[in-house]
Protein backbone atom coordinates (compact mmCIF):
# COMPACT_ATOMS: atom_id res chain seq x y z
CA UNK A 1 0.00 0.00 0.00
CA UNK A 2 2.76 2.52 0.85
CA UNK A 3 4.39 1.49 -2.67
CA UNK A 4 1.20 2.41 -4.40
CA UNK A 5 0.69 5.47 -2.45
CA UNK A 6 4.28 6.74 -3.36
CA UNK A 7 4.07 5.90 -6.74
CA UNK A 8 0.74 8.12 -7.03
CA UNK A 9 2.61 10.87 -5.06
CA UNK A 10 5.76 10.96 -7.53
CA UNK A 11 3.23 11.17 -10.54
CA UNK A 12 1.43 13.76 -8.94
CA UNK A 13 4.51 15.67 -8.79
CA UNK A 14 5.67 14.97 -11.99
CA UNK A 15 2.38 15.45 -13.67
CA UNK A 16 2.72 19.60 -11.45
CA UNK A 17 6.10 20.16 -12.27
CA UNK A 18 5.38 19.47 -16.38
CA UNK A 19 4.61 23.13 -17.59
CA UNK A 20 1.31 23.51 -19.46
CA UNK A 21 3.35 23.51 -23.22
CA UNK A 22 4.82 19.95 -22.07
CA UNK A 23 1.49 18.59 -20.90
CA UNK A 24 -0.47 19.82 -24.10
CA UNK A 25 2.76 17.95 -25.97
CA UNK A 26 1.83 14.78 -24.23
CA UNK A 27 -1.74 15.22 -24.97
CA UNK A 28 -1.01 15.66 -28.29
CA UNK A 29 1.14 12.74 -28.37
CA UNK A 30 -1.98 10.52 -26.88
CA UNK A 31 -4.51 11.60 -29.47
CA UNK A 32 -2.26 10.92 -32.07
CA UNK A 33 -1.57 7.22 -30.84
CA UNK A 34 -5.40 6.97 -31.15
CA UNK A 35 -5.81 8.20 -34.43
CA UNK A 36 -7.45 11.48 -33.41
CA UNK A 37 -5.17 13.64 -35.64
CA UNK A 38 -7.41 17.23 -35.58
CA UNK A 39 -7.30 16.66 -31.74
CA UNK A 40 -3.73 16.07 -32.03
CA UNK A 41 -2.99 19.09 -33.99
CA UNK A 42 -4.79 21.26 -31.85
CA UNK A 43 -2.88 20.27 -28.55
CA UNK A 44 0.67 20.53 -30.44
CA UNK A 45 -0.53 23.69 -32.26
CA UNK A 46 -1.16 25.36 -28.53
CA UNK A 47 1.78 23.32 -26.91
CA UNK A 48 4.19 25.14 -29.94
CA UNK A 49 2.55 28.21 -28.80
CA UNK A 50 3.59 28.53 -25.94
CA UNK A 51 7.03 26.46 -26.01
CA UNK A 52 8.31 26.53 -30.18
CA UNK A 53 10.34 23.23 -29.56
CA UNK A 54 11.48 21.55 -32.81
CA UNK A 55 10.17 18.01 -32.27
CA UNK A 56 6.42 19.62 -31.51
CA UNK A 57 6.86 21.15 -35.17
CA UNK A 58 7.84 17.73 -36.36
CA UNK A 59 4.52 16.37 -34.97
CA UNK A 60 2.42 19.25 -36.05
CA UNK A 61 3.34 18.36 -39.61
CA UNK A 62 2.96 14.74 -39.06
CA UNK A 63 -0.81 15.12 -38.08
CA UNK A 64 -1.52 17.98 -40.62
CA UNK A 65 -0.50 15.33 -43.24
CA UNK A 66 -2.96 12.89 -41.58
CA UNK A 67 -5.46 15.39 -42.15
CA UNK A 68 -4.26 15.99 -45.42
CA UNK A 69 -3.64 19.27 -44.59
CA UNK A 70 -0.45 19.20 -46.89
CA UNK A 71 0.05 23.00 -47.27
CA UNK A 72 0.71 23.46 -43.44
CA UNK A 73 2.41 20.26 -43.19
CA UNK A 74 4.75 21.43 -45.41
CA UNK A 75 5.50 25.26 -43.83
CA UNK A 76 5.73 22.57 -40.50
CA UNK A 77 8.15 20.60 -41.37
CA UNK A 78 10.34 23.82 -43.56
CA UNK A 79 10.07 25.57 -40.08
CA UNK A 80 11.31 22.67 -38.52
CA UNK A 81 14.06 22.26 -40.91
CA UNK A 82 15.13 25.82 -40.82
CA UNK A 83 15.68 25.46 -37.05
CA UNK A 84 17.62 22.18 -37.10
CA UNK A 85 19.79 23.18 -39.46
CA UNK A 86 21.05 26.23 -36.97
CA UNK A 87 20.99 24.64 -34.46
CA UNK A 88 23.01 22.43 -35.96
CA UNK A 89 21.05 19.21 -35.31
CA UNK A 90 21.05 15.78 -37.01
CA UNK A 91 17.68 16.14 -37.47
CA UNK A 92 17.16 18.44 -39.74
CA UNK A 93 17.30 16.27 -42.91
CA UNK A 94 14.41 13.87 -41.35
CA UNK A 95 12.58 16.91 -41.79
CA UNK A 96 13.92 18.15 -45.01
CA UNK A 97 12.77 14.46 -46.09
CA UNK A 98 9.15 14.95 -44.81
CA UNK A 99 9.26 18.52 -46.09
CA UNK A 100 10.54 17.10 -49.77
CA UNK A 101 8.00 14.07 -49.93
CA UNK A 102 4.80 16.60 -50.37
CA UNK A 103 6.17 19.23 -52.37
CA UNK A 104 5.45 17.55 -55.61
CA UNK A 105 1.57 16.96 -54.46
CA UNK A 106 1.36 20.81 -54.08
CA UNK A 107 0.93 24.12 -56.02
CA UNK A 108 2.35 27.07 -55.46
CA UNK A 109 1.37 30.75 -56.55
CA UNK A 110 3.88 33.49 -57.00
CA UNK A 111 2.78 36.88 -56.27
CA UNK A 112 5.13 39.74 -59.03
CA UNK A 113 5.31 43.24 -59.03
CA UNK A 114 3.43 44.38 -55.94
CA UNK A 115 4.73 47.53 -54.40
CA UNK A 116 6.47 47.33 -51.39
CA UNK A 117 4.78 47.38 -47.82
CA UNK A 118 1.82 46.24 -49.70
CA UNK A 119 -0.52 43.81 -47.74
CA UNK A 120 -0.64 40.11 -49.69
CA UNK A 121 -2.32 37.27 -48.55
CA UNK A 122 -2.60 33.83 -50.37
CA UNK A 123 -5.07 31.28 -49.23
CA UNK A 124 -5.89 33.64 -46.27
CA UNK A 125 -2.37 33.09 -44.84
CA UNK A 126 -0.72 36.49 -44.89
CA UNK A 127 2.65 36.80 -46.78
CA UNK A 128 5.79 39.07 -45.64
CA UNK A 129 5.62 42.06 -48.26
CA UNK A 130 7.72 41.98 -51.14
CA UNK A 131 8.10 42.75 -55.25
CA UNK A 132 7.86 38.43 -55.14
CA UNK A 133 6.04 36.19 -52.86
CA UNK A 134 5.80 32.64 -53.34
CA UNK A 135 3.52 29.86 -51.44
CA UNK A 136 2.96 26.34 -51.33
CA UNK A 137 -0.72 25.84 -51.14
CA UNK A 138 -3.36 23.03 -51.81
CA UNK A 139 -4.50 22.00 -54.76
CA UNK A 140 -7.67 23.54 -56.04
CA UNK A 141 -9.02 27.57 -55.97
CA UNK A 142 -6.95 29.64 -53.86
CA UNK A 143 -7.87 33.42 -53.03
CA UNK A 144 -5.06 36.01 -53.25
CA UNK A 145 -5.64 39.57 -51.52
CA UNK A 146 -3.27 42.15 -52.72
CA UNK A 147 -4.11 45.63 -51.44
CA UNK A 148 -7.78 46.20 -51.93
CA UNK A 149 -7.77 43.85 -55.06
CA UNK A 150 -8.85 40.09 -54.61
CA UNK A 151 -7.49 37.57 -57.13
CA UNK A 152 -8.69 33.65 -57.75
CA UNK A 153 -6.67 31.25 -59.60
CA UNK A 154 -7.41 27.72 -59.95
CA UNK A 155 -3.44 25.43 -59.06
CA UNK A 156 -3.09 21.86 -59.83
CA UNK A 157 -0.32 19.95 -58.39
CA UNK A 158 3.20 20.15 -59.36
CA UNK A 159 1.80 23.21 -60.91
CA UNK A 160 3.13 26.73 -60.15
CA UNK A 161 0.27 29.77 -60.71
CA UNK A 162 1.96 33.15 -61.64
CA UNK A 163 -0.13 36.36 -60.39
CA UNK A 164 1.07 39.70 -61.19
CA UNK A 165 0.12 42.61 -59.18
CA UNK A 166 -0.42 45.69 -61.77
CA UNK A 167 -2.05 43.27 -63.94
CA UNK A 168 -6.07 43.50 -64.78
CA UNK A 169 -7.96 40.45 -62.63
CA UNK A 170 -8.66 38.64 -66.10
CA UNK A 171 -5.20 38.50 -67.27
CA UNK A 172 -3.76 38.20 -63.68
CA UNK A 173 -2.30 34.48 -63.50
CA UNK A 174 -0.74 32.16 -66.01
CA UNK A 175 -0.04 28.89 -64.82
CA UNK A 176 4.26 27.52 -65.39
CA UNK A 177 3.74 23.95 -67.06
CA UNK A 178 4.79 20.77 -64.08
CA UNK A 179 8.09 19.52 -64.71
CA UNK A 180 7.27 15.50 -66.10
CA UNK A 181 7.22 13.39 -63.04
CA UNK A 182 8.79 9.65 -62.97
CA UNK A 183 7.07 8.68 -59.88
CA UNK A 184 9.99 9.02 -57.52
CA UNK A 185 11.54 6.00 -58.94
CA UNK A 186 14.95 4.35 -57.30
CA UNK A 187 17.66 6.27 -59.06
CA UNK A 188 19.84 2.93 -59.42
CA UNK A 189 17.27 1.07 -61.17
CA UNK A 190 16.51 3.64 -63.59
CA UNK A 191 20.06 3.49 -64.37
CA UNK A 192 20.28 -0.12 -64.58
CA UNK A 193 16.93 0.01 -67.01
CA UNK A 194 18.69 3.02 -69.23
CA UNK A 195 21.45 0.70 -69.68
CA UNK A 196 19.89 -2.60 -70.93
CA UNK A 197 17.90 -0.20 -72.88
CA UNK A 198 21.24 0.96 -74.26
CA UNK A 199 22.79 -2.29 -74.50
CA UNK A 200 19.48 -4.33 -75.99
CA UNK A 201 19.36 -1.68 -78.48
CA UNK A 202 22.69 -2.35 -79.85
CA UNK A 203 22.68 -5.96 -79.67
CA UNK A 204 19.68 -5.62 -82.02
CA UNK A 205 21.12 -3.51 -84.13
CA UNK A 206 24.24 -5.48 -84.64
CA UNK A 207 22.02 -8.81 -85.06
CA UNK A 208 19.85 -7.59 -87.87
CA UNK A 209 23.51 -6.41 -89.53
CA UNK A 210 24.30 -9.75 -89.24
CA UNK A 211 21.27 -11.18 -90.61
CA UNK A 212 21.92 -9.11 -93.46
CA UNK A 213 25.32 -10.32 -94.44
CA UNK A 214 24.23 -13.36 -93.45
CA UNK A 215 21.36 -13.27 -96.40
CA UNK A 216 23.93 -11.38 -98.40
CA UNK A 217 26.43 -14.25 -99.06
CA UNK A 218 24.14 -16.61 -99.36
CA UNK A 219 22.40 -14.24 -102.30
CA UNK A 220 25.99 -14.39 -103.98
CA UNK A 221 26.16 -17.95 -103.70
CA UNK A 222 23.03 -18.22 -106.14
CA UNK A 223 24.38 -15.20 -108.51
CA UNK A 224 28.09 -16.30 -109.06
CA UNK A 225 27.07 -20.18 -110.02
CA UNK A 226 28.09 -21.62 -106.85
CA UNK A 227 24.31 -22.69 -106.53
CA UNK A 228 20.88 -22.84 -108.13
CA UNK A 229 17.66 -23.71 -107.16
CA UNK A 230 15.94 -26.43 -108.54
CA UNK A 231 12.68 -28.42 -107.95
CA UNK A 232 12.48 -26.46 -104.49
CA UNK A 233 15.73 -27.50 -103.28
CA UNK A 234 19.21 -25.65 -103.69
CA UNK A 235 21.97 -27.63 -105.45
CA UNK A 236 25.36 -26.37 -105.11
CA UNK A 237 29.05 -27.00 -106.25
CA UNK A 238 31.29 -28.18 -102.80
CA UNK A 239 32.89 -24.95 -102.72
CA UNK A 240 29.44 -23.28 -102.95
CA UNK A 241 27.62 -25.36 -100.64
CA UNK A 242 30.69 -24.34 -98.05
CA UNK A 243 30.09 -21.22 -98.69
CA UNK A 244 25.80 -21.65 -98.25
CA UNK A 245 26.11 -22.99 -94.98
CA UNK A 246 28.44 -20.38 -93.60
CA UNK A 247 26.28 -18.06 -94.79
CA UNK A 248 22.78 -19.78 -93.42
CA UNK A 249 24.93 -19.90 -89.82
CA UNK A 250 25.66 -16.32 -89.80
CA UNK A 251 22.06 -15.44 -90.57
CA UNK A 252 21.32 -17.64 -87.69
CA UNK A 253 23.69 -16.40 -85.20
CA UNK A 254 22.15 -12.58 -86.34
CA UNK A 255 18.60 -13.80 -85.63
CA UNK A 256 19.80 -15.17 -81.94
CA UNK A 257 21.88 -11.62 -81.15
CA UNK A 258 18.87 -9.92 -82.32
CA UNK A 259 16.36 -11.83 -79.98
CA UNK A 260 18.74 -11.15 -77.58
CA UNK A 261 18.71 -7.55 -77.89
CA UNK A 262 14.85 -7.37 -78.17
CA UNK A 263 15.03 -9.09 -74.72
CA UNK A 264 17.65 -6.97 -72.96
CA UNK A 265 15.13 -4.31 -74.35
CA UNK A 266 12.09 -5.84 -72.62
CA UNK A 267 13.68 -6.54 -69.81
CA UNK A 268 14.44 -2.88 -69.26
CA UNK A 269 11.36 -1.36 -69.53
CA UNK A 270 9.87 -4.24 -67.23
CA UNK A 271 12.90 -3.20 -64.40
CA UNK A 272 12.03 0.63 -65.24
CA UNK A 273 7.88 -0.15 -64.76
CA UNK A 274 8.21 -2.18 -61.59
CA UNK A 275 11.12 0.43 -60.01
CA UNK A 276 10.57 1.16 -56.23
CA UNK A 277 10.26 4.52 -55.52
CA UNK A 278 12.87 6.05 -53.24
CA UNK A 279 12.98 5.44 -49.58
CA UNK A 280 11.46 8.34 -47.85
CA UNK A 281 13.05 8.82 -44.42
CA UNK A 282 9.96 9.59 -42.03
CA UNK A 283 10.51 10.88 -38.39
CA UNK A 284 9.03 10.15 -35.35
CA UNK A 285 9.72 12.63 -32.79
CA UNK A 286 9.04 13.83 -29.09
CA UNK A 287 9.65 17.28 -28.08
CA UNK A 288 13.10 16.66 -27.33
CA UNK A 289 14.21 13.65 -29.98
CA UNK A 290 13.44 11.90 -32.81
CA UNK A 291 13.08 8.17 -34.34
CA UNK A 292 13.27 7.33 -37.87
CA UNK A 293 10.49 5.19 -39.66
CA UNK A 294 11.39 3.84 -43.23
CA UNK A 295 8.87 3.93 -46.20
CA UNK A 296 9.43 2.50 -49.36
CA UNK A 297 6.36 2.32 -52.08
CA UNK A 298 6.18 0.90 -55.28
Amino acid sequence: MRVVLASLLWSSLALAQASPGAVLFEEGRTLSQKGDYAGACDRFEKSYALEPATGTLLNLGDCHEHLSQLAQAWRAFDEAATKLDAAHDDRAKFARLRRDAITPKLGAVVVKGASTGIRITIGGREEPAGTEVTEHVDPGDVEIHIGDSIRHVTVAAGETSVVVANAPAGVASSPEPAMPDDGGRSHGRKLLSYGLWGVGGATFVTGVALGFVGRSHYQEQLDNGMCSKATGSVVCTPAGGAQMNDAIHLANIGTGVGVAGLVLVAAGTVLYITAPRDVIVAPTATATSAGVTLVRSF
